[in-house]
């Protein structure tokens, strides 16, 4: 099975964290760990599609292996999945501010290959067509633009 990189530390505050290297099905399992329970935002376990070399920091980033688009502006994940589960590998989750009345979550796209953070716009950019021309919905939350 091929292996994944990414990065995860405790919460938000934890700027050191870890590199972790797995399949793509643990990796997807440690996203799927139920992140609802925690009392408030700053607790939540934190992860990034990407290898840092040292601290959490745009400067530290090394590559990026997932495509994530970040949706918060209320479009239902089951109105486009429909659209993009033929021949994708993804996973998604709700994220932490997400309600029943207003929709917010994440779309995790693993890449073929690991994307250097000077090539990271042109993928990023490519992936929005992408999720536009798929699901005709404009846009994902910029959250997710920078390496």
């Amino acid at each position: 099975m091929e292996t994944i990189k990414y990065w995860r530390s405790r919460n938000v505050l934890d700027t050191k964290g870890e590199n972790i290297e797995c399949t793509v099905d643990d990796f997807f399992k440690f996203l799927h760990k139920n992140r609802l329970n925690v009392p408030s935002k700053n607790k939540v376990p934190v992860w990034a599609p990407v290898t840092f070399r040292g601290t959490r920091s745009a400067a530290n980033v090394e590559n990026i292996y997932c495509m994530v688009f970040d949706i918060d502006d209320g479009l239902v994940y089951w109105d486009i999945e429909p659209k993009i589960c033929y021949r994708n590998i993804y996973y998604w989750h709700q994220t932490y501010s997400h309600t029943d009345e207003h929709w917010k979550f994440r779309l995790v796209f693993p890449l073929h290959r690991p994307v250097s953070k000077e090539d990271w716009l042109d993928y990023w950019e490519a992936g929005q067509r992408w999720f536009t021309d798929v699901t005709g919905h404009q846009g994902t939350d910029q959250v997710c633009k920078d390496a």
